[in-house]
């Protein structure tokens, strides 16, 4: 009742989004999702576009992860979509909810750099010019970057492929990384930061990657959005 409250005229929700106005459909979500958090149950919905989803579910979620102290996960079809949530849904609640929080988005390997793969790279005698230009594209982010994180990069068509050179891959042993025993690392930060985390943003195929090997990519949890 309390998070329904929230979407009324005069409501928190009203308050900080101008042009606010609501939706049964919306609010009756929410409902449904709550009473799934509280009696532990399955859920299943289908809803439309305009039916404000991402509010519907991450409201409760936030509720229920930090008054028990257990995260949840929320897997989308694509990577744009968990940006969406990363950068614009979630900052909103962060302004609007009367508690903090920590979210975080967590990715495949390949999304994030790997400074041991990169330092073996740059010692390569024979770059291209379009690795040497990728090289310092690289190079002049790596002094900003706080995650290491593709997205943060503007890649064109080709340079993918150089990446692919560059990032973490399966290959990663922790045991001998130098930079995971200094703690700069960005895919074990990342990952550090999730088990750290009330919500933790994945996309489907990462999910399904930590399903094929018992729960040893993704933080535990238990309950699954």
């Amino acid at each position: 009742d309390d998070l329904v409250a929230m979407f009324d005229e005069e409501g928190a929700i009203a308050q900080h989004f101008p042009n606010f106005e609501r939706r049964e459909s919306q609010v009756g979500m929410l409902s449904a999702v709550s009473e799934a958090f509280n009696n532990d149950e399955h859920l299943l919905v289908e809803a439309g576009t305009g039916t404000g989803k991402s509010l519907a579910y991450l409201i409760p979620a936030l509720y229920f992860a930090t008054a028990n102290s257990r995260p949840v996960v929320v897997s989308t079809n694509t990577i744009n979509l968990q940006d969406q949530l990363i950068e614009k849904d979630i900052p909103d609640l962060a302004n609007l909810l009367p508690f903090e929080f920590r979210a975080i988005v967590l990715k495949g390997r390949s999304n994030y750099l790997c400074r041991r793969r990169l330092e073996q790279f740059q010692r390569r005698p024979d770059l291209s010019a379009d690795e040497v230009r990728v090289l310092a594209k690289i190079l002049a982010w790596l002094s900003t970057t706080a995650t290491g994180d593709k997205a943060e990069l503007t890649l064109i068509r080709g340079e993918d492929e150089i990446w692919s050179q560059v990032c973490a891959d399966q290959t990663c042993n922790a045991q001998t990384c130098p930079y995971f025993a200094k703690g700069t690392c960005f895919f074990y930060l990342a990952r550090q930061r999730a088990e750290s985390a009330h919500l933790i943003v994945v996309n489907h195929a990462l999910l399904l990657s930590d399903v094929a090997v018992s729960n040893r990519v993704l933080p535990e949890y238990h309950h699954l959005i």
